[in-house]
């Protein structure tokens, strides 16, 4: 499994664009994404589709289900919403490291020079068991 999750983290890359970030769902069917809505909410989307355009389609379009059972509901995705880059600084690791609790994380702050940079998108791809 530490392979699959290789390979699977490599599809997360910061610099993936829109069309291989359409690409990697297309050739990987079964990967679920671990998208931020609007309200700052981690949500879980499974079973993503790619729908090309077509006569009764006529737009390409990328749905998925949120939620399990008789109760999953159908989201449309946003490629460029879903590939935003994203940066932003963070504590040193030395000192995440360091703490021992919730609080101790709260109280880190970000150094002023020379800060950890972050560099990710506002989706990631996460394995999907069925």
């Amino acid at each position: 499994m530490d392979l699959k999750m290789d390979k699977i983290m490599e599809l997360n890359m910061a610099s993936t664009s829109e069309n291989l970030w359409i690409s990697n769902l297309v050739k990987n069917p079964g990967l679920a994404l671990l998208p931020v809505d609007g309200f700052g909410k981690l949500v879980l989307l499974h079973n993503l589709s790619y729908l090309h355009k077509s006569i009764p389609c006529d737009e390409s379009k990328v749905l998925s289900l949120v939620g399990n059972g008789e109760q999953a509901d159908v989201y449309r995705v946003d490629p460029v919403s879903a590939t935003n880059p994203l940066e932003f600084a963070v504590p040193a690791w030395r000192d995440l490291k360091g703490c021992q609790s919730e609080v101790d994380v709260d109280s880190l702050t970000d150094p002023e020079q020379n800060p950890t940079l972050v560099r990710c998108k506002t989706s990631m791809w996460i394995p999907h068991w069925y």
